[in-house]
């Protein structure tokens, strides 16, 4: 595994880039206390599963909104506010985003390459 320090710390973060954070964090905690209990606490256990009904944007605001009935799944759209819906399905792409880094190459090895801040992280098999 390659670690190599980024120089960062939240004084140099933008006003634009600590709205960013504090929006995320919101989501998080919404995703938390109106999905974590049918869909589990981790977003990562969540976002890797099939996706039935789509999981393009359109597809997961459509979800989040109208739920299935068929699935017990309900509907939010009384619940949250249009930018909150697409936030949320936003935080659920990045979800599936962070999942399919971690995919198995053709040769059975897991390459990633995680970003923390301050650190980058790649995985990488050293021989077979």
């Amino acid at each position: 595994m390659n670690c190599k320090h980024k120089e960062s710390n939240s004084a140099d973060k933008s006003p634009l880039a600590k709205v960013k954070d504090s929006v995320e964090i919101a989501v998080s905690k919404q995703f938390e206390s109106f999905c974590s209990g049918c869909h589990g606490q981790q977003i990562a256990a969540f976002a890797d599963r099939k996706w039935k009904h789509g999981k393009e944007i359109s597809d997961i605001i459509s979800s989040i909104k109208t739920g299935y009935a068929d699935a017990e799944m309900p509907s939010f759209e009384a619940a949250f506010s249009e930018d909150e819906i697409k936030n949320i399905a936003v935080y659920i792409l990045k979800g599936i985003d962070n999942v399919d880094k971690y995919r198995k190459g053709p040769d059975g090895y897991i390459y990633a390459s995680v970003e923390k801040p301050g650190y980058v992280f790649r995985l990488k098999p050293l021989k077979k």
